[in-house]
């Protein structure tokens, strides 16, 4: 009985082991998981393979409109257009301290514009000027007609930006006190409606 009692605690073990490495016809263990490496898009065609916002399909990452398979391990899904590790074709990667920018490598930082979207230039973040407010407004709309606007009230007297496009004028301001504040108003340049901050 003695001899019994071990041998049915190594069976038990023995069986729990199993039962974790052991998936269904047609799935994979991966890190304790059952997954189907034809299917998951986080494990496409071998453990650990992401496809980032991609699907899987028959073991390949499909990625979406504007997006690559680069065929890494993890978010293989990437857009050559800014990834700095895959840079205008996979597997170039930029240099430490510079940026992907249209599908090329810039030493230059990426300023955001206070309105969604961001643009290139070589002044340090926090730098404001009436250039960067220029390129900060044709990153919102490419076309449009240039407005000088001098804000009233707390910073009455600030210059600023305005760029006409459509209905729409957007102000960028570049001098103190109103400095990185960025204005959206209706069929009117103005520092009306502050909406965010640029850089």
């Amino acid at each position: 009985m003695r001899q019994l009692v071990p041998l049915l605690a190594l069976a038990t073990l023995l069986a729990g082991c199993d039962s974790l490495a052991r998936c269904r016809t047609g799935q994979t263990n991966c890190a304790g998981a059952c997954v189907d490496l034809a299917a998951d898009p986080s494990n496409c065609g071998a453990c650990g393979r992401s496809c980032g916002a991609g699907s899987c399909q028959s073991g390949s990452c499909v990625c979406s409109p504007g997006a690559t398979d680069c065929g890494t391990r993890t978010d293989a899904c990437v857009d050559l257009q800014s990834d700095p590790v895959h840079c205008g074709v996979c597997g170039t990667a930029c240099v430490s301290g510079s940026t992907c920018v249209a599908g090329g490598c810039s030493a230059c930082p990426v300023h955001q514009n206070g309105l969604g979207q961001t643009f290139v230039d070589c002044a340090p973040l926090g730098i404001f000027g009436l250039t960067q407010a220029q390129e900060a407004a044709k990153a919102w709309r490419s076309t449009g007609t240039a407005v000088d606007v001098t804000c009233p009230g707390s910073g009455a007297g600030t210059p600023c930006f305005g760029w006409q496009s459509g209905p729409d004028c957007g102000t960028w301001c570049y001098t103190a006190p109103l400095a990185g504040n960025v204005y959206l108003d209706p069929n009117l340049c103005s520092c009306l409606t502050l909406v965010g901050h640029w850089n």
